[in-house]
């Protein structure tokens, strides 16, 4: 098949390119950069579409669409100029694509569209629990993560199989959450952000890819579907069970009023989560290959 991967530059996007790459599938990274990634650059049928939206042309004969871009929401603070980028690269973009994918004449079967949990709302603590049929939050990440959606799923009236991917926090040693979190670990500072009450839903990257493939197999999958571990855990818990992995302490908690002054309302995705399960991914059928978080840990880091 012929896979079209929009943001494919990223950590998922490379992960899962490799995978589909293995499958005999010819890929075609679509990205701002100029060359291919280097992991990607030696292997056969990778391809890169060096444009920051793809055109009508580029989509053209393409059997499955995948749209993984976004700026990142942690990092930074949440200034005016940065929400409306956020929204520039979610929204917007997705509209652009789905306009461009309206004037193709072989449209895609599957279009598969990036989104997160941050759809519920974010929460203190591990209450309450959301599944799939969980309601659209009140802050400006769910708000944001709706409106993302309801682009894409406009793809549906073009007669294309539309999925929606929650994605929850993606654990890998090389970018994300789980990377940012090693440096104190391993310099014996590490431990809970803010109260360590709040929830973390996790899933390892090589569960985030084989469900992606799971779902492309399975021609009754559509809708949103959350991408997380069946077992998530609080801040507390996490960085506990991510120091006893490292055999590094976890008691050096981040109080929450200097994440506050570092990166203003944009600390909130620090210091809250969201308690969420794959209900649809498992009643699918998917098996998790990491539904624990401390085998999940030493598989990445050992």
């Amino acid at each position: 098949m012929k896979i079209a991967i929009v943001g494919g530059s990223g950590f998922i996007g490379r992960n899962l390119a490799k995978a589909l790459l293995s499958d005999g599938d010819e890929v075609f990274i679509v990205s701002r950069k100029t060359a291919l990634p280097e992991d990607l650059s030696s292997l056969d049928k990778a391809h890169l579409v060096s444009t920051s939206k793809p055109s009508c042309e580029n989509l053209e004969g393409i059997d499955i669409l995948i749209n993984l871009a976004g700026e990142s929401v942690i990092g930074e603070r949440w200034t005016e100029a940065r929400m409306r980028a956020l929204r520039t690269s979610r929204v917007d973009l997705t509209r652009e694509i789905v306009q461009e994918l309206a004037k193709v004449k072989l449209k895609p079967k599957i279009f598969l569209q990036g989104s997160a949990i941050g759809f519920y709302g974010m929460y203190d603590s591990d209450e309450p629990r959301f599944s799939e049929e969980g309601k659209v939050g009140e802050d400006f990440l769910a708000k944001l993560c709706f409106d993302w959606e309801s682009e894409a799923l406009r793809a549906k009236e073009l007669g294309i199989r539309t999925i929606l991917i929650r994605t929850g926090v993606v654990l890998s040693p090389e970018s994300g959450a789980l990377e940012k979190m090693l440096l104190p670990f391993k310099m014996f500072v590490g431990g809970a952000l803010g109260s360590g009450k709040q929830c973390m839903s996790w899933i390892h990257i090589v569960d985030m890819v084989y469900a992606i493939r799971f779902l492309i197999s399975h021609p009754s999958a559509e809708g949103a579907f959350n991408f997380t571990s069946p077992n998530p855990c609080s801040n507390q818990e996490f960085s506990s069970v991510l120091g006893k992995v490292l055999g590094r302490p976890s008691f050096m908690s981040v109080p929450s009023f200097s994440l506050k002054a570092l990166y203003g309302d944009g600390a909130d995705v620090i210091l809250k989560g969201q308690n969420v399960i794959p209900s649809r991914l498992t009643a699918l059928g998917y098996k998790f290959q990491f539904p624990e978080l401390k085998p999940a840990l030493e598989n990445l880091l050992r």
